[in-house]
């Protein structure tokens, strides 16, 4: 994983973060989850983000779609990345294949989680 602020909140997020196992088919994590601490295991071939405030990390996912606010996420590998609402934060290694940030005040890339201070 590249990037220190990348390591260090995807190591501070899986340390603290409930394990929660990707299931067959898209994975939700549900508006209930909002504020919780998650990190995901397993084949995440979809997964679907409808929390708001939500701490993920995941090593690899197929297909992220990030439909709640103010989230912040750490990824190892991500292959599609779709943003539909504001104020996320996603970092990960490489940039993925597939792109699209329909929203206002998102930020991602390799760098997007450089300067946070995750405080547990």
């Amino acid at each position: 994983m590249d990037g220190d602020g990348l390591k260090a909140a995807f190591t501070q997020i899986t340390t603290h973060g409930r394990k929660v196992t990707c299931s067959e088919g898209p994975t939700v994590i549900p508006r209930e989850t909002s504020g919780k601490i998650v990190e995901l295991t397993g084949d995440c071939s979809e997964v679907v983000i409808e929390a708001n405030g939500l701490k993920l990390a995941a090593e690899q996912i197929g297909t992220l779609r990030v439909r709640g606010n103010g989230n912040i996420i750490a990824l190892g590998t991500v292959v599609t990345l779709e943003l539909s609402r504001d104020g996320n934060m996603v970092g990960f290694s490489q940039p993925p294949q597939t792109f699209s940030d329909t929203a206002h005040g998102n930020q991602y890339g390799t760098d997007a989680l450089a300067n946070i201070h995750l405080n547990f």
